[in-house]
């Protein structure tokens, strides 16, 4: 993202933007003038509307951004000027910034239109969203400091509840200036916004995807059991092993899913095949564009041999997911099989949006609930526990090829989903089950 100046010194930025709009003004009726020129009608039109929009935007005061229950994460006072984040910390990166300066970027930058659309009282619109205070604050504190994101949906209807993403550099969208912004330029990626458009290999996480495959494909016993050695030797070539080098011997889908065992995923999605495991990749929309409310998301995919295959399921080879994704991934196995689109604005202005929207059905009823079992079975592992009743999850490191991982959790209640995800770091993704934890009790404290 580049920066632009702000002007020369010894005079304000506003001071400037006033005798800028004047002069394009002044041009726009020149070009007006002369709009029987072939090319310069439409020329003067563009200019035209830029430059009403620059002067109903110097006179409006950027409409208010609330949380789901009408508490501030923006407020704005002066006119012309982006509204002051009373969070910052925690939601940064999501409402993002509207300057002449610097650009658009997030909520303010996708709502910009709204939000500087003056009424009666010359403020824009007010944007509710479905995010609580509270819960994007322990969102974002569970993230330790540390590079990554930390998501929470409603399994009801799709909300999310919270979504704080933190990069290398801690980001305030309160204090941008030529100096902040070029070192946020500086870091490759930074306005990958964690969580919504950090797209990478999912790690141990897409085992749900492979145990889904597998039971949909109707595989027998025979192919559900294995006899682990610590390695996997992939037909045409290449090796699988365990994390760490760990041998588990007899196994069964249960075992192998609760200690997370590569070699054992790696032969079930050979067992299952490259076309199994493809449609059921895609019934979970890997590979598709998914608009939502406030993003797009995207992924992608490509199994070429059966190495690639192996690879890919136990979410390593040529997968990229971002963790907003294996969130909805996650939810669709919590609530049966169906998976709900995610929206984060309620209202804008007066009007309400869309609620709850099924996205599609990637699985049975049947193999959803046997999968949730391998996941209740994996938290009691992590003693991941919640006032619900039942809590399911599955870890995931993903190996980058530099050293360094991607790990991420997903857990889910009869009531929520979350996904913690860390990027660049040594450590591997039992690290995450107390961040976890926390974020669960704050959750239903919250609820």
């Amino acid at each position: 993202m580049k920066t632009n100046e702000t002007g020369r010194p010894g005079r304000s930025v506003r001071t400037l933007w006033a005798l800028s709009a004047a002069a394009a003004l002044i041009m726009a009726g020149a070009l007006l003038y002369l709009g029987g020129m072939p090319g310069l009608s439409a020329q003067a039109e563009s200019l035209r509307e830029k430059t009403q929009a620059a002067l109903s935007r110097e006179a409006t005061t950027e409409g208010d951004i609330l949380d789901r229950n009408g508490n501030s994460i923006t407020q704005a006072q002066t006119p012309g000027e982006d509204g002051r984040c009373v969070v910052p910390e925690a939601y940064s990166f999501l409402v993002g910034f509207n300057t002449r300066s610097f650009g658009s970027y997030g909520l303010r930058g996708r709502f910009g239109e709204a939000l500087w659309d003056a009424g009666k009282d010359g403020k824009g619109k007010t944007l509710v969203l479905t995010a609580d205070n509270l819960l994007q604050n322990a969102a974002y504190d569970a993230l330790k400091g540390e590079e990554g994101s930390a998501i929470v949906l409603d399994n009801a209807d799709g909300a999310v509840l919270a979504l704080a993403s933190r990069a290398e550099t801690a980001f305030d969208v309160n204090s941008l200036n030529a100096e902040s912004m070029a070192a946020y330029n500086s870091h490759e990626g930074f306005w990958l916004a964690n969580g919504i458009t950090d797209a990478d290999p999912p790690g141990s996480v897409f085992k749900i995807i492979t145990a889904s495959a597998a039971l949909e494909a109707g595989l027998d016993e025979d192919a559900l059991t294995y006899c682990d050695s610590g390695s996997l030797q992939v037909p045409g070539g290449g090796e699988v092993t365990n994390f760490g080098g760990a041998s588990y011997g007899d196994l069964d889908l249960d075992s192998a899913f609760c200690n997370s065992v590569n070699t054992y995923f790696a032969r079930l999605g050979l067992k299952t095949g490259n076309a199994r495991l493809e449609k059921t990749m895609r019934a979970f929309l890997l590979g598709e564009d998914i608009p939502l409310d406030f993003t797009t998301l995207s992924s992608s995919f490509s199994i070429a041999d059966s190495f690639d295959l192996a690879e890919t399921s136990i979410g390593q080879g040529k997968t990229a997911v971002t963790p907003l994704q294996m969130a909805m991934i996650a939810q669709a196995i919590a609530d049966g099989g169906v998976m709900l689109r995610p929206y984060l604005v309620s209202r804008v202005g007066g009007r309400t949006c869309s609620r709850r929207t099924v996205l599609a059905k990637p699985v049975g009823k049947d193999t959803a609930e046997r999968v949730l079992e391998l996941m209740k079975e994996t938290a009691a592992h992590y003693d991941l526990t919640a006032p619900c009743g039942w809590v399911g999850c599955k870890t995931g490191t993903a190996e980058l090829g530099d050293g360094f991982n991607h790990i991420y959790i997903a857990v889910v209640t009869p009531e929520y989903t979350l996904v913690l995800s860390r990027n660049r770091t040594t450590d591997s993704s039992g690290v995450l089950a107390d961040a976890a934890s926390g974020l669960l009790q704050a959750l239903y404290g919250a609820a």
